[in-house]
């Protein structure tokens, strides 16, 4: 198995932190972090996953992001040197959310 799909995804989710950080404004007192780069194999498009905290403010996120998209992908397209450059798509990693359910329901049934 090649390593190259694997390098792009770590390449992309570092650029995209710095590109968060430097270019974007979040909403106040809410923190955005990265949790994975999927990168498909034609490089035609990269699933990048994100979690919010606090959970409530996560619709106003992906609204920054998709605003900025384009944006996005200009600044990325800047600072990688690659062909095809994918394009990006932001999903919500929910696993956080999904473990505060089950302690609740644990805590239920104690």
């Amino acid at each position: 198995m090649t390593k190259r799909i694997p390098q792009v995804n770590s390449l992309i989710k570092q650029e995209l932190g710095k590109i968060f950080l430097e270019e974007l404004e979040w909403p106040e007192g809410v923190l955005v972090t990265i949790i994975q780069v999927e990168t498909t194999r034609d490089l035609r498009e990269a699933r990048v996953w994100i979690s919010v905290l606090p959970i409530d403010k996560s619709q106003a996120v992906l609204k920054v992001l998709y605003g900025n998209a384009k944006n996005l992908q200009r600044i990325l397209h800047g600072r990688l040197v690659m062909k095809p450059l994918p394009k990006l798509r932001f999903d919500l990693d929910t696993t956080e959310e999904k473990a505060g359910k089950m302690d609740k329901l644990l805590g239920e049934l104690s």
